[in-house]
């Protein structure tokens, strides 16, 4: 894919995690992702949950993911952009600043956790060799689209059990087919450069 596409794929995502995920007609329960990440927190079955808080885990890594594709399509200078990008959606995945009163809260202790490994990943993502690039592009994106959709999924049963009449948002839909492109069309473009070599080696 041409860098236009893959930024128009990122900026997708970006719009995608910002747009509702949830729809309620009660207009306070119509959540974007990280919205639906910290209600999910706040549900007793999710704290439940082995490992805990699984279900706000799957709903924060799609913004890791966002940041690691960033890093992973960036090019020279702008690997400085990709790593600022990088700094900025970690930033915004931190817990508020009680958490330095309260760092016995395990939702607070997952945004601090998943913060970090956004930025470490991230800046990690933005100095990968090219020649692997094409695999983690291919991993990172269908590790998000499933984490969404398992993370999305729950989270709406947990909304009907509470008998919140709740359907899936524009901004997963979004998200979801942000993802899809670029780990069909890189696995596209592999897939074409391994069939063109063959011939080129039996003819040798």
């Amino acid at each position: 894919m041409s860098l236009r596409v893959l930024l128009t794929v990122c900026v997708l995502a970006f719009v995608g995690c910002v747009l509702p995920w949830s729809l309620n007609p009660g207009a306070g329960l119509t959540f974007n992702l990280l919205d639906l990440a910290e209600w999910s927190s706040l549900h007793p079955a999710v704290h439940a949950q082995q490992p805990p808080m699984l279900t706000s885990l799957l709903l924060r890594l799609p913004w890791v993911a966002l940041a690691l594709l960033l890093a992973l399509f960036s090019t020279g200078r702008g690997r400085f952009a990709a790593g600022l990008a990088v700094a900025l959606i970690a930033a915004g995945l931190l817990p508020p600043f009680e958490f330095l009163a309260s760092s016995g809260d395990p939702n607070y202790r997952q945004q601090a956790l998943t913060a970090a490994v956004t930025l470490g990943a991230g800046l990690a993502a933005v100095a990968a060799p090219q020649r692997v690039r094409p695999v983690l592009i291919i991993a990172v994106s269908v590790l998000a689209l499933l984490a969404a959709l398992a993370g999305l999924a729950e989270a709406l049963r947990l909304m009907r059990e509470l008998r919140l009449p709740t359907l899936p948002g524009p901004g997963a839909l979004l998200f979801v087919i942000s993802m899809a492109v670029p780990a069909a069309s890189t696995l596209v473009n592999k897939t074409g450069q391994r069939v063109t070599r063959r011939p080129a080696r039996a003819a040798i």
